[in-house]
């Protein structure tokens, strides 16, 4: 066995573990950006329900303490109408 032969022979075994922790690196980061791109659909998707639910109970508040609308709406809106101009 000759120099050369075992040179290449060190150098394919380099190569070897270089090519698995190359491939391991790979696939961890791969691994990690599809986790990443999975927790922001997760968050993006939290955030808009969060943000239609928030709408939701403002419209419903807002409707729910529009007290002059339901006054004049009610019964009651000739009486208010006959002793003040609050249901104009």
């Amino acid at each position: 066995m000759n120099t050369d032969e075992i040179i290449l022979k060190q150098l394919v075994r380099q190569m070897k573990i270089l090519n698995f922790w190359v491939t391991f690196f790979g696939v961890l980061f791969v691994a990690a950006l599809a986790i990443a791109g999975f927790m922001l659909y997760k968050m993006v998707t939290y955030v808009h329900q969060t943000e239609q639910r928030l709408e939701n109970i403002q419209t419903k508040t807002s409707q729910t303490l529009d007290v002059q609308n339901q006054l004049c709406s009610s019964s009651l809106s000739s009486l208010l109408n006959r002793s003040s101009d609050y249901c104009k």
